[in-house]
């Protein structure tokens, strides 16, 4: 009789390893897996950020209304603004290639090739009275200065914030998923 109640143990033992690899093998194959990379009308492009997690920052006043603000015939220099930090940079540097390499594409698509260039400034006081349609400025919000994680337009300004790293590169990803049209 101890032999049988050995293998009925050994029997529940194994339905319950089969069951939890079955479940974690349901849960995988159903959960959303992260989004990293897409084809843009024939362009493999490589984002550094999940763009699930991207596409849920909050846009003021709205993503159409900033699609149109800012993928516009009639822009002729995109200007990048930032506040320099000291030591952390770098962070600039990454966002503003991704924006730049990436709305190229964008502009393309409209059929125009706008100029890029940077500024850096001393405060974010009233930048948004410099941006133009013909001109907009992306200002990029260092984390040491943001006070939330978001996408802002003001005027022909847009406020690109992130209360950290990882948060600046979601709101700019966020960004690049309203210029592009990218459905998730």
């Amino acid at each position: 009789m101890a032999k049988i109640s050995i293998k009925t143990k050994q029997l529940k033992i194994l339905v319950v390893i089969t069951f939890l690899i079955f479940l974690l093998l349901l849960i995988y194959g159903i959960w959303p897996k992260p989004i990293y990379t897409i084809n843009y009308k024939g362009t493999e492009l490589t984002f550094r950020a999940d763009l699930r997690e991207a596409n849920k920052i909050p846009v003021y006043p709205s993503e159409e209304i900033l699609y149109h603000a800012l993928i516009n015939p009639l822009v002729e220099n995109i200007t990048i603004v930032f506040v320099p930090v000291e030591g952390e940079n770098g962070i600039y540097v990454v966002n503003a290639w991704e924006i730049v390499t990436k709305l190229s594409l964008a502009y393309k698509q409209i059929g125009i090739r706008p100029s890029f260039n940077g500024l850096n400034v001393t405060s974010y006081e009233n930048i948004e009275l410099y941006g133009k349609i013909q001109n907009p400025y992306i200002v990029l919000v260092h984390p040491r200065y943001a006070n939330e994680t978001s996408l802002r337009l003001k005027d022909h300004t847009i406020f690109i914030s992130g209360k950290s790293n990882k948060e600046l590169d979601l709101a700019t990803i966020k960004l690049l998923i309203i210029a592009l049209k990218i459905k998730i």
